[in-house]
């Protein structure tokens, strides 16, 4: 109906008015696209396999009802992104059971299947209308509300055509070289992962081949433990004992025929082991080496463990530790006055609260025992074993002593084994102890046995004047022994000249003054035997091994010492204390000994015995 303004009036209005949509579901929009609508509960709802699309057009009105359907004009909505949009892209069509008014449109089909394989060869087609009491099919280009039967008897099917959202070849692209990307890196990965495996067990097959050939090399073995065995030995490995450089000691108990045995476990460092293979040449030198000899003056080997990358050895336990732990508290006991005169250091040694601080100090008699017993194990290592070793690391430290402190030698880790008919070897590496150290060393000549009776010779004058070999306020311990020597002696120490030492007309008293350790008392040292212990000290410590005692004939003075009569040695200044002097300024790997012609007085050979 249409009503035509009046003069008054110039507006008009148009009404328009269907009377045959009267119910909620006869609108096409109420539901929007795909909708379900419920005449009954006048609601709309999504049809299975759908979800509800909240990206909806925005509309003026504010009732829900206008929102949906007062402007159709402007409620363009793509397919997929209206009221109701597919869950899952999977399926190829969605079948509803609903009531649709009949469509002229409608082809003759033989089944539900025809019709949506009609559908699916259209493109433009998004559902098709089935219904089974008149064999048709409707196909629909765009799909409004359609209504919920009232009952579950409707003949009528809708097919749903479900089609995935294009993408765009950017985002194809950019997907693909993601895919392609994150697949090498897995690639990648899962490669360098089979490889390093791999590459470790053919590391584990040559190491455990390689372990052994070695135990099958050696003659004879001690016994071989577990790594578990040692751990529950030594509780977990909670009591160290000390830190050397290549790993840590610890003390432990064994169980063994003979009861619990008390042992010191020393364990390589794992970490240490698998980038130094020094590291493993060492304890496999140890083992091999003490595994070898027996003598009451070297530490015994209880056993060992080699068990994948862990390495351990088990040594009788040395209650009264290093030879270096006591020479260490006994220099803390006071600071070093070698000005001091026999009569004040015996003032010294009178006052009670010195007395409870040097109670940890070795007394002259336990240092001569050391001193011979480091002597006894070194001489049957060099002359008296199967295979002549040569220890290569023979300081303090390396020095172990028992509850009545009787010396044993110990930590072959340099041990160089050489058969009878080899007097000397080379050395590829420069290994030992500073200050220590020989001076052939140095030089990259070859090493003999006479290169630990140079270290004895450094041991020797630390027992003997209870100083440092090395420190930073002096020379080197030999280096100011003969230096003291000489300027007493009214000798000029020219280190480029030639010059043996006159040490017999020295003065006792002197020597024990400038020379002796300031904690041992003149009235407990006879002045005789220390001055015959420190030429046997300045003997051992000759720049010229060729000039060096064995230590055969080092035992046999040191047995012959306490008041029997041996060939004195000739100890010489310039040669070895030109190495000295390099020592104390320069770089512990690069200097030189001096080779001038030395002038012999009364020069004996050293090789007796």
């Amino acid at each position: 109906m249409i009503n035509r303004p009046s003069d008054q009036n110039h507006n008009h209005h148009l009404w328009y008015y269907n009377s045959s949509i009267n119910n909620f579901c006869a609108f096409p929009l109420v539901c929007g696209e795909y909708g379900l609508c419920n005449e009954l509960s006048r609601s709309c709802s999504c049809p299975p396999g759908f979800r509800i699309s909240y990206e909806m057009p925005a509309c003026t009105a504010t009732d829900d009802a206008t929102q949906k359907c007062s402007c159709p004009n402007r409620y363009k909505m793509p397919t997929f992104n209206s009221t109701c949009v597919p869950a899952d892209s999977s399926s190829s069509f969605v079948p509803i059971s609903v009531t649709f008014p009949p469509q002229p449109s409608s082809l003759t089909v033989a089944s539900q299947a025809e019709c949506s394989d009609l559908c699916s060869r259209n493109s433009s087609c998004k559902a098709a209308l089935f219904d089974s009491s008149t064999s048709s099919c409707a196909l629909f280009p765009i799909l409004y509300t359609m209504t919920v039967p009232s009952e579950n008897n409707s003949s009528q099917i809708m097919l749903l055509k479900i089609i995935a959202p294009e993408t765009s070849p950017s985002t194809s692209i950019t997907g693909i070289i993601i895919g392609c990307v994150v697949a090498g890196l897995v690639t990648f990965v899962i490669v360098g992962i089979l490889t390093i495996w791999r590459r470790r067990r053919l590391q584990d097959r040559h190491s455990l081949l390689a372990q052994e050939r070695f135990l099958q090399e050696l003659s004879k073995l001690p016994p071989r433990f577990s790594y578990k065995e040692l751990e529950i030995a030594t509780d977990n490995f909670s009591k160290k004992l000390g830190v050397g450089g290549f790993g840590s000691v610890y003390e432990g108990l064994l169980r063994s025929p003979a009861g619990i045995m008390k042992v010191a476990v020393k364990k390589l460092d794992q970490a240490g082991l698998a980038t130094n293979s020094t590291m493993d040449e060492q304890f496999k030198a140890e083992v091999a080496t003490i595994g070898s000899v027996s003598h009451v003056n070297l530490v015994s080997l209880k056993g060992f463990c080699m068990e994948k990358s862990a390495r351990l050895l088990v040594f009788e336990f040395m209650p009264k530790g290093s030879l270096d732990r006591w020479l260490s508290e006994a220099r803390g006991n006071y600071r070093h006055q070698y000005t001091h005169s026999s009569e004040s250091r015996r003032q010294n040694c009178e006052s009670p609260s010195d007395q409870t601080l040097l109670r940890k100090v070795l007394n002259w008699e336990l240092r001569c025992r050391i001193a011979l017993d480091t002597a006894r194990g070194l001489e049957y290592l060099h002359h008296q074993s199967a295979e002549h070793i040569v220890h290569c690391d023979v300081k303090p430290a390396n020095i172990l002593l028992d509850n009545e402190f009787h010396a044993k030698v110990g930590d072959f880790g340099l041990a160089k084994l050489m058969a009878s008919d080899r007097q000397s070897f080379a050395m590829t590496t420069l290994k030992g102890t500073r200050g220590y150290v020989a001076p052939e060393w140095l030089q990259q000549a070859n090493i003999t046995a006479k290169s630990d009776v140079f270290s004895y010779g450094v041991v020797l004058l630390e027992l003997l004047t209870g100083r440092k070999c090395i420190s930073a306020e002096h020379d080197h311990l030999a280096t100011w022994v003969m230096k003291t020597i000489a300027n007493e002696s009214g000798v000029k120490a020219n280190l480029n000249t030639a010059t043996t030492l006159d040490l017999e007309s020295l003065d006792t008293s002197f020597l024990q003054q400038k020379i002796m350790d300031h904690n041992l008392s003149d009235e407990d040292v006879p002045a005789d035997v220390f001055k015959r212990m420190l030429i046997v000290a300045l003997a051992c410590v000759q720049s010229d091994p060729g000039e060096r005692p064995s230590m055969a004939f080092v035992v046999q003075m040191l047995e012959d010492i306490m008041g029997v009569s041996y060939a004195q040695p000739s100890v010489r200044l310039a040669n070895y204390s030109a190495h000295m002097a390099t020592i104390s300024s320069s770089d512990f790997s690069s200097f030189s000994v001096s080779r001038s012609a030395i002038s012999s007085v009364g020069q004996r050979s050293m090789d007796a015995r």
